[in-house]
């Protein structure tokens, strides 16, 4: 009987790591973790070497994390191009339940700590995803300090991931929903008849064996589910909007071009991103390894490196009329596409570019750090390299420009763009009709009305009743038989009837003239408008 108990009391202690954990969210971005890792043995460099260059073998320690203390858990380099045997330096990756399979920190059962290759400001993650978050779905990140058995071995970026359930859970709706990521290595060659060298960029291939090739596949994820996307893509782009979510691939493809993210499906290998299925089983880009972002990879597949004031004047439309991006080429060939994908670049070129937001957030992040890397012996720039990062190109080799030094320089250049320039519809006052007041009738649909300059042709309203709807859409007539006032005023309207009684209403306008696109709020994705029947009836 004592190896069942033993086995209880094992399964009993490990589930107190799920329910009993610091409510404080571990990727909260102002605040630098502490993790410390310990080794049985002082030679732990050659076992993790070792065990990168023969496989993909854990190392088995201790790790003390947040409060909490696991027992077992496995450590390794991670596999990327960054890895060096006998660096001082390499990112980690962390297997809280290599030995106890429930065992989690909030959740999180695996723990990506990036070196920041390549970014001598030590920003490019952190600040890449705060910013893409704000309009798609996009991994936590923060800073941690990692101690190996007492030493500090360096700070570390902290990078949510995106199989994790709580990441799944949050944006999707679904802690065990699919996951499609691109490889960033192929090491074996490709499978007979599928192109080589293709990795992520979704062109039409016969067979699920060149998916599998060039995809992990996570959750039962299906590669069916690829062919199905990429085979309408070359066959019927038109209805992609069936197996792909296309506003949120619009979002990723305006946040990788305007934030010159070519270490991405823009380079030269269309990797470092994923696809998560949705709950309505359409796939949802997410960016991925944002460390080379803000000019730090150059390559966009076509020709040579770029020289930066080539990354400055980036084309929005870049591979726009490449076959070989179909994810680019095939939506951007439709024209309301192209508008959709115009305005949200505009909104974050708005909101964190011209702004400044993205500077000023950079200095308060360098502020936070800049006492843990002066620390920092194992880190490969030095500290007045740290200091000029925002301003100055660090690097004779690499040449990675300023984060500030780029895209101010890239401002200016869309600023004057003509593709950016065009006059969008002006979208006014939204109004949603309430009770009268001493009226004794009770407001009993959603009567909604907005006013739109700038010559509009077409207005829309997107709703749902419930959050984990999908969107569903109605035409905003200015016909004077909406209850928006008289025809041709400029007012456009619709009413929604509630949904088996549902007196709660989530919805977005999306206005549309002969030249642009314009959303209101700009901010849908994440703050749609919300109105209640309760609400109205006051």
């Amino acid at each position: 009987m004592k190896r069942p108990i033993a086995a209880f009391l094992l399964i009993l202690s490990s589930s107190f790591f799920a329910f009993s954990q610091s409510s404080e969210d571990f990727f909260l971005t102002d605040s630098i973790r502490e993790i410390r890792i310990t080794f049985p043995t002082e030679n732990w460099r050659y076992f993790l070497d070792s065990l990168r260059l023969n496989g993909d073998d854990f190392y088995e320690g201790t790790v003390e994390v947040h409060g909490f203390k696991f027992d077992g858990a496995g450590v390794q380099y991670t596999a990327t191009r960054a890895f060096s045997p006998g660096s001082l330096r390499n990112g980690l990756t962390i297997k809280l339940n290599n030995k106890i399979r429930v065992a989690n920190l909030q959740g999180y059962r695996t723990l990506h700590l990036s070196p920041a290759l390549r970014d001598p400001g030590m920003l490019r993650e952190v600040l890449g995803y705060e910013i893409a978050r704000d309009y798609l779905p996009a991994p936590k990140a923060n800073y941690a300090k990692v101690f190996i058995n007492g030493a500090f071995y360096g700070l570390f970026v902290n990078v949510e991931g995106v199989v994790e359930r709580p990441f799944l859970g949050r944006n999707f709706g679904n802690r065990r929903a699919a996951v499609f990521i691109a490889k960033k290595i192929l090491t074996e060659p490709a499978p007979e008849g599928c192109r080589k060298g293709i990795y992520g960029a979704m062109e039409y291939e016969a067979s699920t064996d060149c998916y599998e090739y060039n995809f992990e596949l996570r959750n039962n994820a299906n590669p069916e589910t690829l062919l199905r996307l990429a085979k309408q893509l070359e066959e019927d782009p038109a209805t992609v909007g069936e197996q792909l979510d296309v506003d949120a691939t619009l979002w990723w493809l305006a946040f990788n071009n305007l934030t010159v993210n070519l270490y991405s499906y823009l380079g030269k290998n269309s990797t470092h991103y994923a696809f998560c299925e949705d709950k309505q089983g359409r796939l949802v880009p997410v960016p991925l390894d944002l460390n080379l972002a803000f000019g730090s990879f150059k390559n966009t597949g076509q020709g040579s490196d770029l020289r930066t004031r080539q990354l400055i004047s980036l084309d929005p439309l870049l591979h726009a009329d490449n076959p070989y991006k179909p994810l680019v080429s095939k939506l951007l060939a439709s024209e309301r596409n192209r508008k959709i994908y115009l305005a949200h670049y505009h909104t974050m070129l708005e909101d964190w570019f011209k702004s400044g937001n993205y500077e000023a957030r950079a200095r308060e992040l360098q502020q936070l750090i800049r006492p843990e890397l002066a620390a920092d012996q194992n880190w490969g720039y030095s500290l007045e390299e740290f200091d000029q990062s925002l301003e100055k190109t660090i690097g004779k080799r690499s040449k990675i420009p300023g984060i500030v030094q780029l895209m101010s320089r890239r401002i200016e250049f869309l600023k004057k763009n003509e593709l950016l320039e065009r006059v969008p519809p002006a979208i006014g006052d939204v109004n949603v009709a309430h009770r009268k007041p001493l009226s004794k009738d009770t407001i009993d649909a959603f009567r909604i009305s907005v006013s739109v300059k700038n010559l509009p042709q077409e207005v829309w309203l997107y709703f749902k009743t419930n959050p984990q709807q999908p969107w569903s859409k109605v035409a905003m007539p200015d016909d004077g038989k909406h209850e928006e006032g008289e025809a041709g005023d400029g007012v456009f309207g619709a009413v929604i009837e509630p949904e088996g009684g549902n007196p709660e209403l989530w919805f977005y306008i999306v206005a549309e003239n002969a030249g642009a696109l314009a959303f209101f709020p700009p901010q849908y994705m994440r703050q749609p408008l919300h109105v209640t029947l309760e609400e109205l009836n006051k």
